[in-house]
């Protein structure tokens, strides 16, 4: 698709040389099925956050960055959405628009990854790979997820796809191991309200009261309410804190620019800026320090996967390998490289995916051994490949820990906020 061209900027995660990101050589052993799950590229804010009568230049401001309706309306055509039919036809973030929408950046993030994805599993070879990968991709509910797997599979298979069409699948929320969020909002919520009153937590998050009041002068809509994020003691809703930095940076706004921004105003903002994301990275660390709710967030997809494994270990070499993608949030990869105890998270409390990160898994063969290597962003995060029955007792166990075999009351989805 010629249309969508650099010509805002490259985007931040633009790979200028694929050949260094991963680490093992793909040709001294056998991929036997690949499995990726990948964040949304670069979004618009979730929620205008600004006084009423500055709305409508919100709007129109965050209008100027998305992708044109003829090229998004492109891509839906060869990858069309797939709703399963317990599932609403409707998508959790809609009647937002602008907000919570992929960017021109973000489409060209995902595509971008698609094709650093198809030449590590294709090389250059467009046509043959539906002859050698049995695909099929899965989002979550949200419009910029779906969006954002359709320009992932527009770089990932660029030609005509011998006049095929991959559907995005979008799963029954009953159903959908993406996000535990969205399928049992009340008992995340009552694990979530424990972890919230626990002392040492209390203890921490109330240090922040003063910096989340600064906030609030800037930001009165960050104050947290029954329906966002849970604020704790400090207040506010972290998450569209962060969500406030994290959009104007990526496209140099003035952090001030909801009021009538002035240099000392501009100033405190930006010194904001890095306390409020590290606060939110440190807020969500307590929550996976959790095993029943990393449990929850992690065994449904890491199950699905491991069982998916399993079947393709006593299929032929013959046969058309598993190839799934996985359109998915911040919360969602940051809870998997928690639950898979990735080791570059020790110690740092700030570090939070960036959009359009991948999380690979690859079923090889080594020396006629079923073995996992397992890379984010392009860098194994093992030293060395995983043994497939190491990885089934690591599922084991994160199940064991959250006993989530017992039915719960559902309720209408409150949790869209909890994701970016």
């Amino acid at each position: 698709m010629n249309a969508l061209t650099f010509t805002q900027g490259k985007p931040s995660c633009y790979i200028r040389n694929f050949s260094r990101l991963f680490s093992s050589n793909i040709e001294s052993e056998s991929t036997r099925g690949v499995f990726v799950f990948v964040r949304h590229g670069d979004r618009t804010p979730c929620r205008p956050l600004c006084s009423e009568q500055k709305k409508e230049d919100e709007k129109t401001l965050w209008k100027t960055k998305l992708p044109s309706k003829e090229i998004v309306a492109e891509v839906s055509s060869r990858f069309p959405v797939s709703f399963h039919s317990e599932a609403p036809k409707n998508y959790i973030d809609t009647g937002r628009y602008p907000f919570g929408h992929l960017t021109h950046t973000g489409a060209l993030q995902m595509r971008e990854q698609g094709k650093l994805i198809k030449l590590r599993y294709n090389g250059c070879n467009d046509d043959d790979f539906l002859d050698n990968w049995n695909l099929k991709i899965y989002s979550t509910r949200y419009l910029r997820t779906v969006t954002s797997a359709q320009f992932f599979l527009d770089g990932l298979m660029p030609s005509n796809l011998k006049g095929a069409t991959i559907p995005v699948q979008v799963r029954a929320p009953s159903n959908d191991p993406l996000n535990s969020f969205d399928r049992d909002p009340l008992r995340m919520s009552n694990i979530i309200s424990s972890i919230l009153s626990d002392p040492s937590f209390v203890e921490t998050d109330s240090r922040a009261l003063v910096l989340s009041e600064r906030l609030l002068k800037y930001l009165p809509e960050i104050k947290a309410t029954s329906k966002s994020s849970f604020g704790g003691p400090s207040l506010i809703n972290w998450i569209s804190a962060a969500d406030h930095f994290v959009c104007r940076e990526s496209h140099k706004i003035p952090l001030s620019s909801l009021q009538n921004p002035n240099t000392n105003d501009e100033v405190n903002m930006r010194n904001m800026a890095s306390p409020t994301k590290a606060h939110r990275a440190w807020r969500f660390q307590q929550w996976f320090k959790c095993p029943s709710l990393l449990s929850a967030i992690v065994s449904p997809p890491l199950r699905e996967i491991e069982s998916k494994m399993r079947i393709t270990e006593k299929q032929s070499c013959d046969n058309r390998r598993p190839f799934r993608i996985y359109s998915c949030h911040d919360v969602t990869l940051l809870s998997l490289l928690y639950g898979l105890d990735a080791n570059f998270l020790q110690g740092d409390e700030t570090f939070w995916p960036p959009y359009a990160s991948t999380l690979v898994f690859e079923l090889v063969d080594i020396k006629d051994e079923n073995m996992i290597r397992i890379y984010f962003n392009g860098k194994e995060i093992n030293t060395v490949p995983m043994k497939f029955n190491r990885f089934t007792r690591l599922v084991e166990n994160l199940e064991d820990e959250g006993s989530w075999n017992d039915d719960s009351p559902a309720k209408e989805s409150v949790m869209s906020n909890w994701t970016g």
